[in-house]
C-alpha cells in the first residue's frame, strides 16, 4: 500500500481535536497530517506538520479559545520568504523549539559544486551559478563564520583628494555628492568595476556608494547614489576617508571570496584549516524571516504571540531609499524580525545571527512586547530598534511600553556601522534593562530623535542594569555608551555599567545628552575610559546628574558644549576620578558663570597627583585649544561646589576593570550610595 493511499484511507481516524492545545513541527512532517503527534507514526498515516506556516493556518481555521503551543522541532527550516502572521492571529499562540532540539530558520542557502583552481597565481575554490544567475548575494558564511569581500587598501583608509562642491573651511560645509577625485594610484579601472562598492567613514555614518565609472585622466569616480552629508572628515581640513570593497584584482588573501556576476561563479580563498570536504559555505536569499503585521486602518493589533528558543540565521541586505547611507543610526535599515501594530507579542531566548539588517524591529503601532533573553550578533546593522510616530502622527501608531531585556547584543555594524545596539525613536515607557551590549561600531543605546526642544513623543523609557562596552573602532565619531536627544522627561539613566567608547576623532563618550536632552535623570552609574569626557551635555534643560561613578577619559570627565541662561544638568553627590585631566570642560568658561550648571556634594580626585581642575576651552568642532583653569577656591566663590571635596574615594582598581570602593570612603560622608552595579548586564550570561 502506497504512502499517499494509507493517509487517505485513514484520516478519519486522525482528524484533529476541534480546539488542539498542542501542535508539531517537524522537517519529516507532512501537511495533510494532523500535527497531534510530535514523530510520524509507525504506519505513516499521522504525525507532524512539515512548517510553521502549516501550523498558522490550520489555528486560523480552527481557532481556539485558550493557549496553544506549537512544538518545532529540530532541524534547518530554508525559507523563500518570511513567516508572516497578522491581524488575525491573536489567539494566544506560541511557537517553541521542541526540547533542547536545536531549529533553525535560514534565509540562506549551501553553495555546493566547489572545486579547486588555479587564478593569478593563487590557488582557490570556485563554484558555477550559472542555474541561478540572479543570485547576487553580498555576505558568505564558511562553516558558520562570516567571510569578507576583497577590499582595498588592505589596511587603513584612503582619503578622497577632491569633492566638488565641498569646502574644507567649515564642519559639515557644502553639497552632498555622488562623485569625488581619487589620489593618484588609489582607484583603478578594475574589471567589474561597476561591482565595486566605495563606503566612505565620515561624522557618525557610512555612505556605501556602487560605483557607475572612473575616468583615468581626471581620476573622477562617479557614483549611483548620493552621500548624506558633504564627503569629508569631521575635525581635519581634508575630504572624506574611504575604502573600496568587492575589487575583484584585490582577491588574494584567504578568508576572502567574491561573486563573479558577469561570469555567475563565486570564487573563496579558504583558511588554511577549510577542505573542500567537510566545509558547509551558505549564502543568503532573502533579507527578513519573521515578520508580524496588523492592521493600521482598523486598529486591530497582531497579538499574543510568543517565539521561544528559535535561531534565525543568514539574510541578506539591500539599501532602503536612493541615497548611500542614513541621517543617523541606520534609522531606516529594516530588521530580521519585523513586528508593526502588534500588542503583547515576545522574541525570548531566540537568537539572530549572520544578518544584514537589525535584528529585531519593534515598530509603528508596538505596544506591550517584549525581546528578552536573545542573542542577537554577527549583525549588518544593529541589536534591536523600536520607532513609533513623531508627535504629529497617527496617535493608533504610538509605540509604547515595550521591553527589551536580559540580551547580548554584539559584533554589530558588519555592513551599516552607524547602527545602534538599542534604538528608541518617537516612543514612551520602554524598558531597556539588563543588557549586555558590546562591540559595535557606534552607540549602545540610543533614546530620543527631537533635536532641539520642539515637542517629543519621546518620554518615561528606562535604561538600567545594562553593561554597555567596547563600542567604536575609530571608524565614526559623534557617539555614546547611552545616547539621547530631545526633550524625554521621566527618561531614566541608571545602574549601567559603560567603558571602552573609542572615536574616530571626536566624539566618544560615555553618556551623551545632545541637543536638546532635557528631564533627565542620571543616577548610579559607573562609566569610565573613554576617548572624550565621560559625561557629555551638548544642551539642555534641568537634567539631574546625581551619584554615579565617572572617571579616567582621555579630554576630561564632564563636559558642557553650549551655555545657556537655563540650567542643563545639576551635578549632585558624583565621584569623579581623573589622571591629569580636567574635571570640567566647556567650550568658554560662561558655562561656569552664568549658571549652566550647578554642582555640590561632589567627591574629586587626580590620581596624577594635579590640582582640581576647572574648565578647558574648546572650538566649535569640540577640540581643544587654549586652557582656561578654574582653581577649587574659584569654583567654590563662583557659587559651585561648596560643600565638595578633593580627597582619594578609594575605589578599586577600575583600570583594570575591578569594581568596588573601600567602605572607608570619604564619599560616603557626602551621602553617596555606592550603586548595586552585581547585575548590570544580561542576567545568568558572562
Amino acid at each position: 500500500m502506497s504512502r499517499m493511499h494509507m493517509i487517505d484511507e485513514s484520516c478519519k481516524a486522525y482528524r484533529p481535536a476541534r480546539h488542539p492545545r498542542v501542535l508539531y513541527v517537524s522537517p519529516k512532517g507532512f501537511e495533510k497530517w494532523t500535527g497531534l503527534l510530535a514523530e510520524p507514526d509507525a504506519t505513516g498515516a499521522d504525525g507532524p506538520l512539515p512548517s510553521v506556516e502549516q501550523a498558522r493556518d490550520r489555528l486560523r481555521r480552527n481557532p481556539t479559545p485558550g493557549p496553544v503551543t506549537v512544538w518545532i522541532r529540530g532541524g534547518t527550516y530554508e525559507l523563500d520568504a518570511p513567516l508572516r502572521f497578522g491581524c488575525e492571529d491573536t489567539t494566544p499562540v506560541t511557537y517553541a523549539a521542541f526540547g533542547d532540539e536545536e531549529v533553525v530558520f535560514s534565509g540562506g542557502r549551501r553553495i555546493t559544486g566547489w572545486r579547486q583552481v588555479e587564478v593569478g597565481g593563487a590557488r582557490m575554490w570556485r563554484a558555477d551559478l550559472a542555474g541561478e544567475p540572479e543570485w547576487h548575494f553580498r555576505q558568505l558564511f564558511v562553516n558558520g563564520r562570516r567571510r569578507h569581500r576583497p577590499r582595498l587598501p588592505r589596511k587603513g583608509f584612503y582619503t578622497m583628494q577632491h569633492v566638488p562642491g565641498v569646502r574644507l573651511d567649515g564642519f559639515m560645509s557644502g553639497v552632498v555628492s555622488d562623485c569625488f577625485v581619487a589620489a593618484p594610484g588609489d582607484f583603478d579601472g578594475w574589471e567589474n568595476l561597476t561591482d565595486v562598492e566605495v563606503v566612505a567613514y565620515h561624522f557618525w555614518n557610512e555612505e556605501r556608494m556602487p560605483v557607475v565609472s572612473y575616468d583615468p585622466t581626471t581620476r573622477m569616480v562617479r557614483c549611483s547614489r548620493k552621500s548624506v552629508w558633504p564627503l569629508k572628515d569631521d575635525v581635519t581640513p581634508r575630504f572624506a576617508r574611504y575604502v573600496v570593497e568587492n575589487v575583484k584584482e584585490a582577491l588574494t588573501q584567504p578568508g576572502q571570496w567574491y561573486l563573479d556576476r558577469r561570469e555567475h561563479v563565486v570564487y573563496y580563498i579558504p583558511m588554511d584549516d577549510e577542505t573542500l570536504a567537510d566545509a558547509v559555505i551558505v549564502a543568503p536569499r532573502i533579507p527578513q524571516l519573521l515578520i508580524v503585521r496588523g492592521d493600521p486602518a482598523t486598529g486591530r493589533k497582531a497579538a499574543n504571540l510568543t517565539f521561544q528558543g528559535l535561531h534565525f540565521r543568514c539574510t541578506s541586505w539591500y539599501q532602503p531609499g536612493d541615497r548611500a547611507g542614513y541621517e543617523q543610526a541606520a534609522l531606516n535599515v529594516p530588521a530580521v524580525i519585523s513586528l508593526a501594530h502588534a500588542a503583547h507579542c515576545a522574541i525570548r531566548g531566540c537568537s539572530v545571527s549572520h544578518a544584514g539588517f537589525y535584528a529585531v524591529e519593534l515598530g509603528s503601532g508596538c505596544v506591550a512586547n517584549e525581546v528578552a533573553g536573545c542573542t542577537l550578533s554577527d549583525l549588518g546593522a544593529g541589536g534591536v530598534k523600536i520607532v513609533g510616530v513623531d508627535p504629529d502622527g497617527d496617535a493608533r501608531c504610538r509605540t509604547h511600553d515595550n521591553v527589551v531585556s536580559d540580551n547580548t547584543i554584539s559584533d554589530g555594524g558588519k555592513v551599516f556601522a552607524s547602527a545602534v545596539g538599542v534604538l528608541v525613536v518617537h516612543s514612551a515607557g520602554n524598558d531597556i534593562v539588563h543588557n549586555h551590549i558590546h562591540h559595535l561600531e557606534y552607540s549602545g543605546v540610543s533614546c530620543g530623535w527631537t533635536w532641539g526642544y520642539g515637542p517629543s513623543a519621546t518620554h518615561g523609557n528606562l535604561i538600567a542594569h545594562n553593561h554597555i562596552h567596547h563600542l567604536g573602532t575609530g571608524l565614526l565619531n559623534d557617539m555614546g555608551g547611552v545616547y539621547t536627544l530631545g526633550v524625554q522627561p521621566g527618561t531614566v539613566i541608571r545602574n549601567n555599567v559603560i567603558h571602552d567608547i573609542r572615536m574616530h576623532n571626536y566624539g566618544g563618550w560615555a553618556i551623551y545628552a545632545d541637543e536638546g536632552s532635557s528631564h533627565l535623570l542620571i543616577e548610579n552609574n559607573l562609566c569610565y575610559r573613554t576617548d572624550s569626557e565621560v559625561l557629555q551635555v551638548h544642551y539642555g534643560r534641568e537634567n539631574m546628574v546625581r551619584n554615579n561613578v565617572f572617571a579616567f577619559s582621555e579630554l576630561g570627565q564632564v563636559s558642557l558644549t553650549v551655555p545657556e541662561a537655563e540650567r542643563s544638568f545639576t551635578f549632585i553627590g558624583n565621584i569623579v576620578v581623573t589622571d591629569g585631566r580636567p574635571i570640567f570642560v566647556a567650550r568658554d568658561g560662561r558655562s561656569l558663570r552664568q549658571g549652566g550648571f550647578f554642582s555640590d556634594l561632589n567627591l574629586f580626585w587626580d590620581v596624577a597627583g594635579g590640582v582640581f581642575s576647572g574648565a578647558q576651552r574648546r572650538d566649535e568642532r569640540g577640540q581643544a585649544v587654549t586652557v582656561e583653569r578654574w582653581s577649587f577656591e574659584e569654583m567654590q566663590v563662583l557659587g559651585l561646589d561648596r560643600h565638595s571635596v578633593v580627597a582619594d574615594p578609594k575605589l578599586r582598581d577600575l583600570l583594570r576593570g575591578e569594581i568596588g570602593i573601600d567602605p572607608d570612603s570619604p564619599a560616603f560622608a557626602l551621602g553617596f550610595v555606592w550603586p548595586d552595579l552585581s547585575d548590570a548586564g544580561c542576567r545568568g550570561s558572562a
